[in-house]
C-alpha cells in the first residue's frame, strides 16, 4: 500500500518539487562566477595537496637512492679504506634525501614563507623537561644494569675506561648528523603534517613509517 505521507517533506513541498529546487540551486551556483571559483579551487587544493606529497616522495627517494647506489659501486669495486671512505661520503649524502625534498618542495609550493614555517619546526620543544631526562639518562640505566647482570651472572667484565665518556658527546653528534637531521625535517617535518590533513594521526604515522621502510 502507498504511504502518501512519504511523498511530502515537512514543509508540504512534495519529493519531487524539493529534488527540482535543489537542481536550480546547483545550477544558479554553476552559473556564477564566484561559486564557480571557489569549486574549482576546492578541487585544485586538494589536488595540489596530493601533487605536492609526490613530488617530495620523488626527490627524497631519486637524491638518496643515486647517492646510496654510487657508494655501494666503490665498494663493489673493492673493499679498501679509500673504497670504504667514498661509501661514507655517499651515505651521509644520501641520509640527507629527505630534508633537501622537504626545502625544495616547500619552497616551490609554499615560497619562502612556507620554507621559514618549515623550519621554524626544528625548534619547537613541546616535550617537559623531564621528558628530554629520561631520553638522555634511560640508555645510560640500561647499559649500567647490563654491565651489572653481566657481572653477576657470568664473571668479570674487563677494565672500564671511564675516560670515554668524554667521546659521548662526539658519538651524539655523528648520530644527529647521520640520520635525524637529514630526515626528520622532510617525513614529520613536510609528510606527515600534509597526511594528516587528510587523515588521522596513527593513520597518517603508519603510512610514514611504511613509507620510510622502503
Amino acid at each position: 500500500m502507498l504511504n502518501y505521507k512519504n511523498l511530502f517533506t515537512d514543509n508540504g513541498q512534495t519529493v519531487r518539487d524539493k529534488i527540482q529546487l535543489m537542481n536550480r540551486h546547483v545550477v544558479i551556483q554553476n552559473s556564477i562566477p564566484v561559486f564557480f571559483f571557489i569549486k574549482q579551487y576546492n578541487y585544485y587544493f586538494h589536488t595540489m595537496k596530493t601533487v605536492k606529497i609526490i613530488v617530495y616522495l620523488l626527490i627524497a627517494f631519486t637524491w638518496s637512492w643515486v647517492n646510496w647506489f654510487t657508494g655501494l659501486q666503490y665498494l663493489s669495486a673493492g673493499n679498501n679504506d679509500k673504497a670504504i671512505g667514498h661509501f661514507v661520503t655517499f651515505f651521509f649524502i644520501g641520509v640527507y634525501g629527505p630534508a633537501i625534498s622537504s626545502v625544495i618542495t616547500t619552497l616551490y609550493f609554499d615560497g619562502l614563507k612556507g620554507l621559514v614555517g618549515l623550519l621554524k619546526r626544528l625548534l619547537v620543544w613541546k616535550a617537559p623537561a623531564k621528558v628530554y631526562l629520561a631520553i638522555i639518562l634511560l640508555p645510560v640505566f640500561i647499559l649500567a644494569s647490563a654491565i651489572g647482570l653481566y657481572y653477576l651472572f657470568v664473571g668479570q667484565i674487563g677494565r672500564v675506561d671511564f675516560t670515554a665518556i668524554f667521546a659521548v658527546p662526539g658519538l651524539l653528534l655523528v648520530a644527529l648528523l647521520a640520520g635525524p637531521l637529514g630526515e626528520e625535517l622532510g617525513w614529520r617535518g613536510l609528510l606527515l603534517p600534509e597526511l594528516q590533513k587528510k587523515y588521522s594521526a596513527v593513520v597518517s604515522s603508519l603510512i610514514v613509517g611504511i613509507i620510510w621502510y622502503c
